[in-house]
This record gives C-alpha cells, sequence and structure tokens, in this order.
C-alpha cells in the first residue's frame, strides 16, 4: 500500500495530460487516510486498536501524496470538488483521522480551492470546508476558557492539580483534558494553515492580491500602485477566499491571546509559582530547549538520539500520560499560533477592512496592553515581534 501511494503520487505527471484514472487515484489516496492494520490484535478487543508504525507511515504518506497532487494539477480537480469536500468531510467528522493527516486534508482543499475561478463560488466553499473548525472556537467550553486567564488554567487542568496532585497523571482525567485542548489548538492551527494557502495562492494572482477595480492597467504593470485607503472584505475576497472568515475569528483570536498573555501577570505567577507541580506551567516547554540547541533533526528530533524530550519535567515528557510536560507547550503552541494569525490578519490587509473598524480599539488594547508587554519574557517577545 505505501508503494501504491507513492506510484498514485508520481502518476500526476501523466494525470496532467490525461485524467481518466485521476478520480480513482484520489479516492483510493483519501481511503488510505483511515487505513486499518492488516491485522486483529487478540490480546484485547474491547481496548480500541493501536495503529502500527507501518499504517501510520502510510497515512502520513497518502495525506503529503493529496497535498503533492492538488498543488501540481489543482485545475482538474476542481469538477469533482463538491464530491471531494463530502468525503473530506466525512473522514474529517470521525474520529479516526490522526492530526497530521486532519492538516494534510484541510490544505488539499484548501489549494483546490484556490483553483475556482469564481470568487464567490470561492469563499463559499472555504468556508464550508472550515465550518467545523470555526464552531469549535465558539463551542461552550472554549466560551468559559477564553472569559479570564482563571479560566484558561482550569481549562487545562492546572487548577485541579491543587486541589488534587494525582489528576496530572490520571489517565481519564489526561485524555479529557488533552482532547479539549487539542480540538481548540486544532482549530486555531487549521485556520492559520488555510489562511496561508489562500493569501499565497491570491498573490500569484496576475493582480498580486489587489482589487482590479482600484487599479488602472498602466499603474498595474509599472507596480506602482495608488493610494486607494480602506479595501472592504468584500472587494479583498474577489482574491482571497479566507478574509470573510476573520469577522468570526478575531474576537476568539483576541481572547485566546489576551487570556494566554494574562496568564503571566504578577497575580497569577504568585499563586502557580508557589506550588510544586502548577509551577511548571511557566517552564521552558522541551521542544523549545530542543530549538535552542539547534540539534540535528536527522536524529529524530526532540524524542531522538540525543533529542530533549523529558529534560524539563525530569523523567516524563508529552508523550507519556502526565499533563505537567504538556502545559508548557500547549501554552507556547497559543502565543505562537495566535501571533502568525494576527500577522496573517495583517499581511492580507484585512485588519484595515472597514467591516473591522469597530475591533480596533479592542485589538490595540490587547497586543499593547502595559501590564501584558511588562510581564512577557524574552521569549514570548522574540514572537511578538
Amino acid at each position: 500500500r505505501h508503494r501504491r501511494a507513492a506510484m498514485l503520487e508520481n502518476l500526476k505527471y501523466v494525470w496532467k495530460y490525461d485524467a481518466t484514472t485521476l478520480p480513482q487515484g484520489v479516492d483510493s489516496l483519501l481511503s488510505y487516510l483511515n487505513a486499518r492494520n492488516e491485522w486483529e490484535s487478540p490480546i484485547n478487543c474491547n481496548e480500541p486498536e493501536r495503529l502500527s508504525g507501518e499504517v501510520i507511515g502510510l497515512r502520513k504518506k497518502s495525506g503529503l501524496c493529496l497535498v503533492s497532487v492538488a498543488k501540481y494539477i489543482p485545475d482538474l480537480l476542481v469538477p469533482g470538488l463538491e464530491q471531494l469536500c463530502g468525503k473530506a468531510k466525512e473522514l474529517l467528522s470521525s474520529n479516526d483521522l490522526i492530526p497530521p493527516n486532519r492538516m494534510h486534508l484541510y490544505e488539499f482543499l484548501s489549494v483546490v480551492a484556490t483553483a475556482v475561478e469564481d470568487p464567490l463560488l470561492r469563499s463559499n466553499f472555504v468556508a464550508d470546508v472550515l465550518s467545523s473548525s470555526l464552531n469549535d472556537l465558539e463551542n461552550d467550553d472554549v466560551k468559559v476558557a477564553l472569559n479570564s486567564p482563571d479560566g484558561l488554567i482550569d481549562f487545562l487542568g492546572i487548577t485541579e492539580a491543587k486541589r488534587n496532585p494525582a489528576s496530572v497523571t490520571d489517565p481519564s482525567n489526561v485524555k479529557r483534558v488533552t482532547h479539549n485542548y487539542c480540538q481548540f489548538y486544532s482549530a486555531l492551527n487549521q485556520l492559520l494553515s488555510v489562511g496561508k494557502r489562500c493569501h499565497e495562492a491570491a498573490k500569484k494572482r496576475p493582480n498580486c492580491g489587489i482589487p482590479l477595480q482600484h487599479l488602472q492597467d498602466k499603474s498595474l504593470n509599472q507596480q506602482n500602485f495608488p493610494d486607494e485607503g480602506p479595501v472592504s472584505i468584500r472587494d479583498l475576497a474577489v482574491d482571497d477566499p479566507f478574509i470573510p472568515l476573520w469577522v468570526r475569528i478575531l474576537p476568539v483570536l483576541l481572547r485566546t491571546l489576551d487570556v494566554t498573555l494574562g496568564m503571566w501577570h504578577p497575580r497569577f505567577q504568585a499563586a502557580l509559582l508557589g506550588n510544586s507541580i502548577q509551577r511548571y506551567a511557566y517552564a521552558i516547554s522541551d521542544d523549545e530547549v530542543y530549538i535552542s540547541n539547534a540539534q540535528n533533526n536527522a536524529a529524530g528530533g526532540v524524542f531522538g538520539v540525543g533529542g530533549t524530550a523529558g529534560s524539563v519535567v525530569n523523567g516524563w515528557d508529552r508523550r507519556d500520560l502526565n499533563l505537567v510536560p504538556r502545559w508548557s507547550g500547549w501554552l507556547n503552541e497559543l502565543r505562537n499560533t495566535c501571533f502568525q494569525l494576527l500577522g496573517l490578519l495583517t499581511n492580507q490587509r484585512v485588519l484595515f477592512a472597514p467591516e473591522l473598524a469597530s475591533s480596533f480599539a479592542h485589538l490595540v488594547s490587547v497586543v499593547a496592553n502595559p501590564d501584558h508587554l511588562k510581564t512577557m519574557e524574552h521569549r514570548h517577545m522574540t514572537q511578538y515581534w
């Protein structure tokens, strides 16, 4: 199956000139995303099936092949877009996909979407694909978590660690907290990934992403654009189908960044640093240690030979059923993703759109909050700038 996936990827060079077997090839790659072990484990049939390394490798390879095919011949996939979307949503709605495959599917669909010629259809398709991610950001658990830093601390299982230290290694609690966090973070990361892909595609259009109705042909050819002032979301969406989604994304993004940075305010540090377990929320993560040491990824990364897994919380790493080594990595992911999304918001020029004018004061109050800036660590500042 692994060899067949590799063969299907190379067939993209044939499909460019003869796409007769393209639908069957894409169907096969999609089916490999939920491939199962070729044998049943007789040990305990009541436990969830543990995928073998070979099957996980096949799933990852198939996801990468899908993206590669889409990038090479996106226009040939457009006629079957409705069917592709249906199959992709069916896969995404299942709990069987591994996280990398979810990202592969979103990237695959976003690449195909950018090849759609009609701007309205393009925007509607991207909105439909990302509807589940947007809903995950607006569910009740996330709303409670983003009400205040206390809500986020409770959401990550840090509050419970003080009342019940055993909760950080209780399998059911670890799985519940991890599932809730991953659902929230994955939604943010999926939006970032698709947003970047759509922005890159918009810059490659003939007008370089600038609405044609605001330009004269002469100025376009000379790369001397006039001062057009604020451009509406509707006009910007002609080239970038992701842009209309910012109306829903921005409020959640600002709340997430506000409460995450708020955790470093003195009153929260005073409470958490005094506890022998909770204090690890402020630790540097294994991944940050690894990056700072400029290790060679060929050796297996954080978990490979000479890796830094288990170096912060002695004897434990984020693969173990323990919340403590996960907190610092989670908070680092949230900060980094929020800052990248704000960068995308600016690069897409949505920040200056009239429709978001009412949110500008709130954005400034969060990003330039003196209390946040005073309590940032150096590693936060490098992400911030």
